[in-house]
């Protein structure tokens, strides 16, 4: 990001967490550091709540979740 390969980036996940107040990361204006709270939302938490169970349902009607990231973690 400082040379301009990566136009900007927003974290809301560091390693380590919380990021030490001198991380480079935290003084350029093309970076948005959240507290690891960019899904607190009543909307998002119910979305997230309703995609839990629509996969577990799912799994249990047809042996695969509705939305699999990983198919090798069923084998």
């Amino acid at each position: 990001m400082q040379n301009g390969t990566i136009w900007g980036a927003g974290l809301d996940v560091t390693n380590p967490e919380p990021m030490q107040a001198n991380n480079p990361l935290l003084q350029m204006p093309n970076v948005a550091v959240l507290p690891h709270i960019g899904s607190a939302t009543r909307e998002a938490r119910t979305g997230m709540a309703r995609l839990a169970a629509e996969n577990i349902i799912s799994y249990y009607q047809t042996g695969k979740p509705v939305t699999l990231v990983n198919p090798k973690a069923l084998l």
